[in-house]
C-alpha cells in the first residue's frame, strides 16, 4: 500500500492544542501513516514522549534546539539520557546551529551542538541536525561524528554543491514545504538531484507550509503535496517517491510502522 512518513514534526505545538487528535487523523486519511517529532527542550522532549505513548506509529528525537543551547550550557544533560531510554525515543535532536536568529550565544551553541553529537554516539541514536545559515560550521563540526553514524539534515537549505558532500558522507536530507515555494529555485534543484534513497520529506509543522496553503498552519497530512512536488521534479512516479522516501526514514529512524489490515 502506498504511505507517507512525516520525518520531522512538531506535533507538541501549542497551536495544535485544540484539535491534535483531528490533525492526527486528517494524517492518517491523507496516507500519512508515520510521524516523527523533535524536541526542542526538556520539556518538549517529554510532551512528545507522552503523546507518542497514546498514538500508534508516531515517535520522537528528543533534543535541544540552538535556540535554547544558552539555557543548558550549564546542563549535565542527564535528563536527556534518561529520555534516550525510551523505546519511542528515535533519535536525538534536534541539534545544531542556527546563525540566522543568534537567539543563543554562537559559541554556546558549539558546545551544547557537541554535546549532543557525544550523547547520540553515547546511546547509538542517530542525529537529527538543524543548520541555518550555518551549513560551513555545522559541516565541520559533524567531523566529529563516527563516520557511519546515522545523521539527518532536517529542512536542508543547502545548494547542490552541499547536498552532493551530505550525501558523499552518507548522510540523510528531509524536504519540506520550501519546495513548493516559486522562487526556492535552489531547493528546487536538490529535490531534483538528491539520490532517493538518502531522501526523506517533513512538513516541520506547523512551520513552512507548502503552496498553496502558505500562511495558514502546517500539519502532517500534506506530506502528499511535497511528494508530489518531487515526483514533478524528477519526472518520477508519485509512488516511487512515496516508497522511497516511507523507506528512507523506516532505515533510518529503524521503525516498524502498524499498518491498516
Amino acid at each position: 500500500m502506498l504511505y507517507y512518513i512525516d520525518a520531522h514534526t512538531h506535533m507538541d505545538n501549542n497551536r495544535f492544542n485544540k484539535d491534535r487528535r483531528k490533525v492526527i487523523e486528517r494524517a492518517w486519511k491523507n496516507s500519512v501513516l508515520g510521524i516523527v517529532n523533535a524536541g526542542s527542550d526538556q520539556a518538549t522532549s517529554n510532551a512528545l514522549i507522552e503523546l507518542c505513548d497514546s498514538v500508534d506509529n508516531m515517535w520522537t528525537a528528543v533534543g535541544i534546539h540552538p535556540h535554547k543551547a544558552g539555557q543548558y550550557i550549564n546542563d549535565d544533560l542527564n535528563w536527556l539520557r534518561d529520555l534516550a531510554r525510551h523505546p519511542l525515543v528515535v533519535a536525538i535532536g534536534e541539534m545544531g546551529l542556527d546563525f540566522h536568529y543568534d537567539f543563543s550565544p554562537r559559541e554556546q551553541q558549539r558546545q551544547v551542538f557537541e554535546r549532543l553529537m557525544a550523547l547520540a554516539v553515547e546511546v547509538d541514536l542517530p542525529a537529527v541536525v538543524h543548520a541555518r545559515e550555518a551549513d560551513e560550521d555545522a559541516f565541520i563540526m559533524l567531523e566529529q561524528l563516527p563516520g557511519d553514524h546515522p545523521v539527518l539534515l532536517h529542512c536542508f537549505a543547502g545548494d547542490v554543491e552541499l547536498m552532493h558532500e551530505a550525501v558523499d558522507r552518507g548522510y540523510y536530507l528531509s524536504l519540506g514545504g520550501v519546495i513548493t515555494f516559486n522562487k526556492a529555485k535552489e531547493a528546487q534543484e536538490v529535490a531534483a538531484e538528491v539520490p532517493l534513497e538518502n531522501l526523506m520529506l517533513e512538513t516541520d509543522a506547523p512551520y513552512l507550509t507548502p503552496h498553496p496553503y502558505r500562511g495558514k498552519r502546517n500539519e502532517p497530512g500534506r506530506i502528499p503535496i511535497i511528494a508530489q512536488q518531487v515526483a514533478k521534479l524528477r519526472g518520477i512516479e508519485l509512488e516511487t517517491v512515496a516508497k522511497a522516501t516511507a523507506a528512507a526514514a523506516e532505515r533510518f529512524y529503524q521503525i516498524n510502522l502498524k499498518l491498516p489490515e
